[in-house]
């Protein structure tokens, strides 16, 4: 991946396929009050971890998380 414009037409492609957002509330309780902190969360799910490391450290964000099938 090396012109700009070709790299973001494939990530939203591949996003397009495999991506997901999803919006969520992240909750604390401080001396018995409970504050909602809203949480919009952005994932790419592929197979090859490598290939999706690479795309993150494009982007300069994120993080690279491994899911087991057990």
């Amino acid at each position: 991946m090396e012109d700009k414009n070709t790299d973001a037409a494939y990530v939203a492609g591949l996003f397009d396929g495999e991506g997901c957002i999803s919006f969520g509330f992240n909750g604390s309780t401080k001396k018995g009050i409970t504050y909602w902190t809203p949480k919009i969360q952005v994932t790419l799910c592929n197979t090859d971890k490598e290939f999706v490391e690479v795309i993150q450290k494009k982007l300069k964000l994120g993080h690279v998380y491994t899911a087991s099938n057990t």
